[in-house]
């Protein structure tokens, strides 16, 4: 009977895992309005079942709009200007080039289908000029978005922020 108790614990203890990383995902930064436990469910499920190398299509996209940022982070190579660093390289080696907006646009034409949530990250969006073009462009695809700025240009676009009704705006803090 020892044999049928150690499995046992074993699915306890992983159901346990699973739901605590499920309620973890439920309440991320990257997470909309509209994922649901069924969603991520159904999201994970076929990496269990099949095996087949095929993905769905991604619940979120992750997008950095720009190489600037405005504060200096200890941990960041773009506010330190650390050139060395690959991120540097990837992010800010172009003189810091915003993202075309119409590139944006097509980008988000492109996945409008499968309606994933929007979330700018990486360096600071608010220097993005088009931001709230961004913003607009991506609600009238159905979509939500999310911004994660480190705060210091709240204040001087907080009349876009609150009349582009911006889904969720997070701040990151050193």
């Amino acid at each position: 009977s020892n044999a049928h108790i150690s499995p046992m614990n074993s699915m306890l203890k992983q159901s346990k895992l699973f739901f605590s990383r499920l309620k973890v995902a439920l309440h991320h930064s990257g997470s909309s309005g509209t994922t649901s436990p069924f969603r991520l469910l159904s999201q994970g499920l076929p990496y269990y079942t099949n095996r087949q190398g095929y993905a769905r299509d991604p619940l979120t996209l992750f997008l950095s709009v720009n190489g600037r940022c405005d504060l200096r982070c200890r941990m960041c190579d773009i506010g330190n200007k650390n050139q060395e660093s690959q991120l540097y390289k990837n992010l800010a080696g172009d003189e810091g080039k915003d993202f075309p907006y119409e590139r944006f646009k097509t980008l988000v034409d492109e996945v409008s289908s499968f309606k994933p949530y929007i979330s700018i990250t990486t360096t600071e969006p608010l220097l993005y000029k088009p931001m709230f073009e961004a913003v607009a462009y991506v609600k009238s695809k159905g979509m939500e978005m999310n911004i994660t700025t480190g705060g210091l240009r709240i204040s001087k676009r907080v009349d876009e922020i609150l009349d582009s009704e911006l889904h969720k705006i997070s701040v990151s803090i050193d």
